[in-house]
């Protein structure tokens, strides 16, 4: 039996040096601040199963057991950020105990993921999704029901910050079935360096030749040339940005003014600013 405690997986507000995250490398579902470990045996959503006290059950015999909609009930959401990780769906979920909440691990293909150019309230480059044919990302997707679907789109600032759109394709959980009907969150700005997108090194498997980079390597970038705090290490920089509002204001304007050269449209397509 795999059952860790969502603890252990911290999310992007408690160490933003680390987005989007720490996470297991299976599928899991999230319930009452624990994960349980998801086991594919088949090709179908028959065939995923869960880890308890009592031995392996159905994903859906876990899920009606604590009073939640079954598979087949949910939205599919890819969670191309933070969103994956067990310690932020704790920070999102923790007011609502009764949530019990899928998280499958797999590819999908035409697929990036790659960096806003935009930065979060607690320090850290977020990312969005890019539809890039030909390209492979290692994902997670999240099976939602309709209320938590609204509070991740709360959460996600949908209609501000993000848009939440309809992407092609289908998504392979490791050993498992295929899933369609996805949607991800896109941002519209795009952080660019010498005229192309910054892939979040994570989840990149296959595509074009651009930059990949984790969160420390890429902040290290933009204050690089941005010419601020020169010389000094990425956690001594990250902490003065967070404690100067003077350096995050220069941070963000040079984000907007210089390294951003391209968009994406409500399409999740890359085209030129």
């Amino acid at each position: 039996m795999t059952v860790l405690s969502a603890d252990q997986f911290p999310g992007a507000e408690h160490q933003p040096l680390a987005y989007p995250g720490l996470r297991p490398d299976f599928s899991y579902i999230y319930f009452q601040g624990n994960i349980y470990e998801i086991k594919a045996r088949g090709e179908t959503y028959a065939d995923l199963w869960v880890d308890e006290a009592t031995g392996q059950v159905t994903l859906d015999t876990f899920l009606a057991a604590r009073g939640n909609p079954t598979f087949g009930k949910r939205h599919a959401v890819l969670a191309v950020g933070s969103n994956g990780c067990p310690g932020r769906l704790a920070e999102k979920y923790a007011h609502q105990p009764e949530v019990a909440l899928p998280v499958l691990v797999g590819t999908m293909t035409d697929t990036a993921v790659i960096y806003s150019c935009r930065l979060a309230s607690y320090g850290a480059l977020p990312a969005t999704y890019l539809y890039q044919p030909g390209a492979v990302a290692w994902l997670s997707v999240t099976m939602l029901t309709s209320e938590e679907l609204v509070r991740m789109d709360k959460s996600e600032r949908v209609g501000q910050a993000y848009l939440r759109i309809a992407v092609p394709g289908k998504f392979h959980v490791d050993g498992g079935p295929k899933i369609d009907n996805l949607t991800a969150y896109v941002d519209r700005k795009i952080l660019t360096y010498q005229g192309n997108p910054i892939c979040l090194k994570l989840f990149a498997r296959e595509g074009p030749d651009w930059p990949v980079m984790d969160e420390q390597e890429v902040l290290s970038l933009v204050f690089d040339q941005a010419g601020l705090l020169l010389g000094e290490p990425i956690e001594k920089r990250h902490r003065q940005l967070l404690a100067d509002k003077a350096l995050r204001r220069q941070l963000i304007q040079f984000l907007e003014t210089r390294m951003s050269a391209s968009t994406v449209n409500e399409r999740g397509q890359l085209v030129s600013a």
